[in-house]
């Protein structure tokens, strides 16, 4: 996928696609009640048909997750636990 993003192109390498869609703004609703981490990555929904309903990934949150998210960062040396053999003493 290819976004322009504060006027710069950025892509990003995707698993798989299923379906590409042309959404028109009438389809697009708020997303419903998330939880804090979802609400932040999606905050608009596309309804389809009546029926299907598609999460739409806001991309500039998308850019900032990793630098947000501390599981995504390595743990500070004071703060990693020490290896078994070591405790073992």
């Amino acid at each position: 996928m290819v976004f322009t993003l504060n006027e710069q192109r950025t892509g990003f390498i995707v698993d798989s696609v299923a379906e590409v869609l042309r959404v028109s703004r009438q389809c697009l609703a708020p997303a419903p009640a998330l939880s804090e981490a979802q609400s932040r990555m999606i905050r608009e929904v596309a309804r389809l048909d009546g029926q299907r309903l598609i999460m739409l990934i806001d991309p500039p949150q998308l850019m900032t997750w990793q630098h947000e998210d501390p599981v995504a960062a390595p743990a500070p040396e004071a703060a990693r636990p020490e290896p078994a053999a070591r405790l073992a003493a």
